[in-house]
């Protein structure tokens, strides 16, 4: 439920943030990685699992960095988000091996 919260909730804001159709961005950067977008919701739960899973997610940072003139809140907001999920996912895990050493130990 949370991690699905943190999703949503990350999409919706990187939609009005870096939003190049309806914003103001340069539309070529040197770092563009075309495969990553926030003009939909769809394309931004993509982009946002990209970062989760470590591809090329620093591109990302310097791609919306270049293009909104802005790299401090291109890093603040895709760090912010890989800081949240990996928290919540290590709280996953470490709930999971509690349980069965629990388990194990019954």
């Amino acid at each position: 439920m949370s991690m699905s919260l943190v999703f949503y909730l990350y999409a919706l804001l990187g939609m009005s943030v870096f939003n190049c159709r309806t914003g103001t961005c340069t539309p070529d950067s040197p770092f563009d990685y075309r495969l990553v977008s926030f003009d939909s919701f769809g394309r931004a739960l993509l982009s946002l699992l990209q970062v989760i899973c470590s591809t090329t997610w620093m591109n990302q940072v310097y791609d919306y960095g270049f293009k909104l003139d802005n790299f401090q809140s291109a890093a603040l907001f895709f760090n912010t988000f890989h800081v949240l999920v990996s928290t919540i996912m290590m709280s996953l895990i470490k709930g999971i091996v509690i349980e069965v050493f629990r388990e194990v130990e019954d």
